[in-house]
């Protein structure tokens, strides 16, 4: 939403009440839509009616009213409305004080859901099992929030989980986009659970119900126009429904909805907001309108991504407080295809439910069937691997049957490839395939197996690809949107649904689901260069698997997978895709580390742009980049050999132990002693131990090559010494405290670098000065994390300018822009964490633990900075400027 492309102006600035008002005035605004920016949003809405913002400037507030969101969001005010309207809802109390928990204690029935209004996924809320804890929480909140309020609920542990996606217009015409059921049982956030749609367990009588019942919310809080997610819990023993929440507003969900189904929530509401209505708004064609529901004929199945592994001293446990970094999606004609596509697109890996189960180490089970944890699945399978029957398992974890069915039904399955499943092994294999398992897992688990190899090269090119179709084919929609499904021999799917298209093709390879060191920088990046490819006249064909970010809208390019990022699935792609036009070459530098580990194997079957795999596997091995940089005679930290350590070589502590190929610098140590080094680097681990040196500062280039020709995009000066990720670091733009002698000499480095690999297209050099020396420490070939920082900090496309080059184009040919060395404006990157929310300590150290960042411009690094202090609560004596991205020019 940042870029500057993406409206007509664009502030960025710290989202406070003070900052907002300055805008507000500036615009002389009209309106303002409550619904779009999540929870933050809707407390401003709160905030500028308090203050009689929208009276004394005269502005309406769209989406939903501020007395929608206070009947929604306030959860005892919601308890209270459900009530007078006869809606089922769970029991509740509000408190207002730790004297008045104290005293009430002995009324509530255990184990109950602590929780705040107003929360952002699920923040500080709690599942409470007796008085001590009830005492324990309420101390340390309100001695945080003197003024906070607490709302203590009924739990309804083992009641199933559901959500629907509602739009209403100005008119009062309903309608629920989709319907999401939770696999986890109550207990988990819904953020963190694995979740399926369409609805599956209910029967069309209980969905009906729960359709009407989330009309009727709407109606109780008085919501009037827009978007909005009811939650339901429903009791598998009696079918007894409780409505959990309402939120009202475009919410998490409402993105999935939208991939799932191809109906843009968001626009539509945006469209209704400003006073059309349903039957006013087209839906993907002339043919049919906003009004008519999606059906849809294929399952879809979310898989949360956790980063655990990241926290030395985090429970890796699950709760009501989301703790999920990013999410995967999986799109087939049946639900254990989908799962195990998911489960692949959430790993990046070719293997499912069974092959993951074999890859997770005793260590990291959950230690019984009830515990919530991201493992649970997998030890259900394991447990169903064991012998152990449906009707034992759904007992501990209170998963629904249906679900556990279908996973003894993989369990069952694979295990039958070692026995002779007799008759035509073609159909065995057909079988399989629709039950989700992709080759490369039969092969590696079952090598042997004689029928196997020859079934794969026959029925590879029948892999069907079906459309996002929110009609079920009713309607011949120009749907974009693709998905795979191993329906060999199945009756439903009589063929191919193609988009042919006479321009060469051009396949651009996202980045998976959002991750530590693998966030939506490189899906912006991604998004940006299909717009280039797009302008150069080439169709443009984006593959992820992400439902979170902006590559999967299915308007981002001419024609989107989504599908897991691996070699099998990926190659399978490329195949349909040969059979019905030429491929011009594939984009794999703008998916990060997750897309550049594919190119070795890619560039057999298509042609791969950019820089060469030789050259690319130099520069992540470290250990082989750093030979290079002595050979080239480039000053880098000095490398210790495995034997030399083993055998007691002089070592200046501390050093740094780093393994190659990593993503947010994973599995890095700071080692500050011998025996603790000799313990590390004798595991089975490629390690590479490093000279560390201290108190340097670091700082890095991103650059453009033709071959011949580099360009600097831009000089990136961090604020943390060296020791700290610097993904974790604060980063400034431009430079301001680097010698021009450094900067000559980097740059003398990354000219000679870039020519010795033969780069072509963006790429980033990082380096740390000690005294008088420049070091070069890593070479990224490939768009780094700060590529769209500088592209908003500088207003100059470097993505464009870089696909430009990839698809042949020479810099010597380009109109190209001054990059801004004194531009007259600074501009600061921070790092953002959830260790909070995870229950983690932060420690900053070369292995990156931030989840997101903030940036804030000003005319100099002082004013900036203390933007970067207000908006995370300090106070400024003087606000110095807003500063605007508009046509992509910055101005102030």
């Amino acid at each position: 939403m940042t870029d500057p492309k993406t409206a007509d102006v664009t502030y960025i600035e710290p989202l406070t009440v003070e900052v907002i008002e300055r805008i507000i005035i500036q615009e002389k605004i009209d309106a303002y839509l409550s619904t779009m920016g999540g929870q933050i949003a809707l407390k401003f809405a709160l905030d500028f009616e308090r203050l009689g913002f929208n009276k004394k400037y005269g502005f309406k507030i769209i989406g939903s009213t501020a007395e929608v969101i206070r009947n929604a969001e306030d959860r005892n005010l919601f308890r209270e409305i459900l009530k007078q309207n006869e809606l089922p809802a769970p029991r509740g109390f509000s408190f207002d004080s730790f004297e008045e928990v104290s005293i009430n204690t002995s009324a509530i029935n255990f184990p109950v859901i602590a929780r705040t209004s107003f929360s952002l996924g699920g923040k500080g809320s709690q599942v409470i099992d007796g008085e001590e804890d009830l005492i324990s929480y309420s101390k340390d909140f309100f001695d945080r929030v003197p003024q906070g309020k607490i709302e203590i609920e009924q739990y309804l542990e083992g009641w199933k989980e559901f959500e629907l996606e509602v739009v209403r217009d100005n008119k009062g015409n309903s309608i629920v986009v989709c319907g999401i059921e939770n696999l986890n049982p109550m207990g988990v956030h819904t953020g963190d659970s694995i979740t399926v749609s369409p609805i599956i367990t209910l029967n069309d009588k209980e969905y009906q119900r729960m359709r009407k019942l989330a009309f009727l919310t709407l109606d109780a809080v008085g919501m009037r126009v827009g978007g909005a997610n009811v939650q339901f819990a429903v009791n598998p023993k009696n079918g007894e429904i409780a409505i959990i929440e309402m939120n009202p507003r475009v919410s998490r969900s409402s993105a999935l909805a939208s991939k799932v189904t191809g109906y843009p929530i968001a626009r539509v509401t945006a469209k209704m907001s400003v006073g059309l209505n349903l039957d006013e708004i087209q839906n993907d064609t002339n043919l049919i309108t906003a009004a008519l529901e999606p059906s849809i004929d294929y399952v879809a199945v979310k898989f949360p991504k956790f980063n655990f592994e990241k926290f030395s001293d985090v429970e890796v446990k699950l709760g009501t407080t989301m703790k999920s970094i990013g999410s995967a999606i999986g799109i087939a004609k049946t639900f254990p295809e989908a799962l195990q596509k998911s489960i692949r697109g959430a790993f990046n890996s070719t293997y499912g439910l069974v092959g993951r189960m074999y890859q997770i180490k005793a260590s990291d089970f959950p230690s019984c069937l009830s515990e919530k944890h991201p493992n649970q699945i997998f030890l259900i399978a394991r447990e169903l691997y064991a012998g152990k029957n449906i009707e034992f398992i759904c007992n501990r974890c209170k998963w629904d049957r249906w679900f556990v069915r279908y996973l003894k039904l993989i369990v069952d399955s694979f295990q039958s490839m070692n026995k002779d499943v007799g008759g035509d092994f073609s159909l065995f294999y057909a079988y399989l395939k629709r039950l989700g398992f992709s080759d490369k897992e039969l092969k590696d688990f079952f090598p042997s197996n004689a029928g196997l190899n020859d079934n794969i090269c026959e029925f590879n090119d029948k892999l069907v690809y079906s459309k996002i179709d929110s009609t079920s084919g009713e309607f011949p929609l120009e749907s974009k949107c693709y998905f795979s499904s191993n329906t060999l021999f199945s009756p439903f799917v009589s063929g191919k649904e193609r988009n042919i298209s006479p321009a060469k093709k051009v396949l651009i390879l996202g980045s998976g689901p959002n991750s530590i060191g693998q966030g939506i920088e490189f899906d912006y990046a991604c998004v940006k260069a299909s717009e280039s490819v797009r302008k150069m006249g080439f169709e443009s064909i984006i593959i992820n698997s992400n439902p979170e970010t902006v590559s999967t809208d299915h308007s981002a390019s001419d024609k989107l997978y989504i599908s897991p990022i691996n070699i099998e699935d990926v190659s399978n792609i490329i195949l349909n895709e040969s059979s019905t036009g030429e491929i011009y070459g594939l984009l794999a530098c703008y998916g990060g580390q997750v897309a550049l580990n594919l190119v070795k194997e890619l560039s057999t079957k298509v042609k791969v742009l950019g820089t060469s795999h030789a050259s690319i596997n130099t520069a992540e091995d470290r250990d082989s980049f750093y030979s290079y940089l002595s050979y080239a005679n480039i000053p880098h930290p000095l490398k210790f050999s495995k034997s030399k350590i083993l055998e007691g070589y002089d070592i200046k502590f501390p050093v740094i132990l780093r393994p190659s190929f990593v993503t947010g610098g994973s599995s890095i140590y700071k080692v500050s002693s011998m025996d603790r080094l000799v313990e590390l680097v004798s595991c089975d681990e490629n390690f590479l131990v490093e000279e560390f040196i201290e108190e340097a500062k670091e700082f890095e280039i991103d650059a453009i090559s033709d071959g011949s020709k580099t360009y600097f995009a831009s000089i990136v000066e961090q604020v943390e010494k060296s020791g700290v990720h610097s993904g974790d670091s604060q980063s400034i733009f431009p430079a301001q405290n680097i010698e021009e002698k450094f900067i000559r000499q980097a740059k003398k480095y990354t000219e000679k670098i870039a020519h010795d690999f033969n780069i072509i297209g963006l790429f980033n050099v990082q380096f740390l000065i000690k005294g008088d020396q420049v070091y070069v420490i890593e070479l990224n070939p490939r768009a780094s994390r700060t590529v769209p920082f500088i592209i908003k900090a500088s207003g100059i496309n470097f993505i464009d300018i870089a696909t430009r080059v990839l698809l042949g184009e020479k810099l010597k040919d380009m109109e190209l822009p001054t990059p801004l060395r004194n531009s007259g404006f600074v501009s600061i990157k921070k790092p953002v964490f959830s260790n909070k929310l995870l229950g983690a300590k932060i420690q900053l150290k070369p292995e990156m633990q931030s989840t997101g960042e903030e940036m804030y411009i000003d005319r100099s690094f002082e004013t900036a900075l203390g933007k970067s202090n207000l908006a995370n609560g300090f106070r400024m004596s003087k606000m110095q400027s807003l500063c605007i991205l508009q046509d992509r020019v910055i101005h102030a």
